[in-house]
């Protein structure tokens, strides 16, 4: 049985459809990407998951099964304690995602008090140390605005991890970051993920990211799944045109001589026409 299964889920806005019968699993102690461009529907994909869908979206049809159980079928108080045992989120932007007048060491431990364990000041440091941030100590008792935005970064990730959860969501936790501070947090994140056993569902718009950490990928357009692989698969040979269209708008070392070249207009008119066309 996979740890997590999304099965044919839609979603709609005010009757916008923003999902359509999208379908993925995410194994035990497996990380799964889910790639594509602004508006494709992978944060919302991860919101619903999370059970933190905006007031406005309802979900038409689907299921969400963590464990074999349905999410969508219980009851929000049973849903939410569930959740809290079993998942955990890297969010997107490290700027703005901790709380400005408490301390880091404060935040961090937080989460560990959530999971039902004593907060003790040994425990944030440990997870700090876990993170790779140096003088942990020290950091424990600093404000978000202290911080560099990687060593932000690093906090969420180790309040991400503390909580013992069963499925970690990083959705596009290296976007806001700078190259050279994005491969360190990609290499801690595959090495905390190897050493806790969690599974990992990787929401995430660069397909070079997706070929360092990932095992298996879901490339979704207009909230659609275009395609599903292993990643080497999708990075060797891809089998949508709208995938081999994505790798070519990224720079690679093994492509020399000419610029990016931007998916063309023509393909992805005719993919909004399939995508409207999907929804019948």
């Amino acid at each position: 049985m996979s740890l997590l299964e999304i099965e044919n889920l839609s979603l709609s806005v005010r009757n916008v459809r923003i999902l359509r019968k999208v379908s993925l699993k995410v194994g035990e102690a497996e990380i799964a990407g889910v790639v594509g461009e602004s508006g494709a529907g992978k944060s919302m994909l991860g919101k619903a998951v999370l059970g933190v869908l905006p007031g406005d979206v309802s979900a038409l049809s689907g299921e969400i099964r963590l464990h074999g159980e349905n999410l969508l079928k219980l009851a929000s108080r049973q849903r939410r304690m569930i959740l809290k045992r079993s998942l955990s989120l890297i969010p997107q932007d490290p700027m703005t995602a901790l709380n400005p007048c408490r301390t880091i060491g404060s935040q961090v431990g937080e989460v560990l008090s959530l999971t039902g364990r004593r907060s003790l000041r040994a425990d944030v440091t440990r997870w700090l140390d876990a993170v790779r941030i140096p003088f942990a100590a020290r950091v424990a008792k600093s404000y978000p605005h202290e911080l560099s935005g990687g060593m932000r970064q690093r906090a969420l990730i180790a309040a991400a991890f503390a909580s013992r959860p069963k499925l970690v969501i990083a959705d596009e936790p290296t976007t806001a970051l700078d190259v050279t501070v994005q491969k360190d947090v990609l290499v801690l994140i595959r090495d905390l993920q190897r050493e806790t056993g969690v599974g990992l569902l990787f929401i995430t718009h660069d397909l070079c990211v997706v070929a360092k950490i990932c095992g298996s990928v879901t490339v979704m357009h207009g909230g659609r799944v275009i395609e599903q692989a292993p990643c080497e698969n999708i990075i060797r040979q891809p089998g949508h045109a709208y995938t081999a269209a994505l790798l070519k708008t990224a720079p690679r070392h093994d492509r020399f001589g000419g610029g990016l070249e931007p998916v063309p207009e023509s393909l992805v008119e005719s993919m909004i026409a399939e995508a409207e066309s999907f929804d019948d």
